[in-house]
C-alpha cells in the first residue's frame, strides 16, 4: 500500500469533512472513493481488464448512505469502525514518516551549517577550509 499527502484549500477541506461525515466515512475514505472512482471511469472508457479490481479494491462504504440504499447490514458498526481506525492507523505512519524524514533533514542541514561555520573560521584564520562530503 502507498502513501501520500494531499493539500487542500481550507474551504475545499471543511467541505470535504462535511460531505464525508454525511455520508458517514472518514475523508480519507472519501478521497480513496473519489480516486478510485476517477480510475475505473478512465479504466472503464479504454475497456481495461482492470476495471474490476478497482472497482472491488475501492472498498465503497459509502454506496448505501450516498445513494439512499436501506441495507444496513452491508457495512456493521464493527466494519465502519474498524475502517475508521485503519484510516487512523495509515494517518498517524504517515506523519511518524513525514516526521522521521523531517528529524534527518533537519540533521543534515545542522551538520551542513557546522561545516559552513568551520570553513568560515578557518578562512577568517587563514587556514584551509576543510571539504565536506555534504556539499555544503
Amino acid at each position: 500500500m502507498h502513501q501520500t499527502t494531499v493539500r487542500f484549500a481550507s474551504d475545499v477541506w471543511a467541505t470535504l469533512e462535511e460531505e464525508a461525515a454525511r455520508i458517514g466515512v472518514s475523508v480519507a475514505q472519501y478521497i480513496r472513493e473519489a480516486a478510485v472512482a476517477r480510475l475505473s471511469y478512465g479504466l472503464g472508457r479504454r475497456e481495461d481488464r482492470g476495471l474490476e479490481d478497482a472497482i472491488r479494491g475501492a472498498g465503497s462504504t459509502a454506496s448505501y448512505a450516498e445513494w439512499g440504499h436501506s441495507e444496513p447490514s452491508a457495512h456493521t458498526r464493527q466494519e465502519v469502525a474498524l475502517e475508521h481506525s485503519h484510516d487512523a492507523l495509515s494517518s498517524s505512519e504517515a506523519l511518524w514518516a513525514q516526521g522521521k524524514l523531517a528529524r534527518e533533514r533537519a540533521s543534515e542541514l545542522r551538520e551542513q551549517l557546522a561545516a559552513q561555520r568551520r570553513d568560515r573560521l578557518a578562512g577568517e584564520h587563514g587556514e584551509k577550509p576543510a571539504r565536506t562530503s555534504s556539499g555544503g
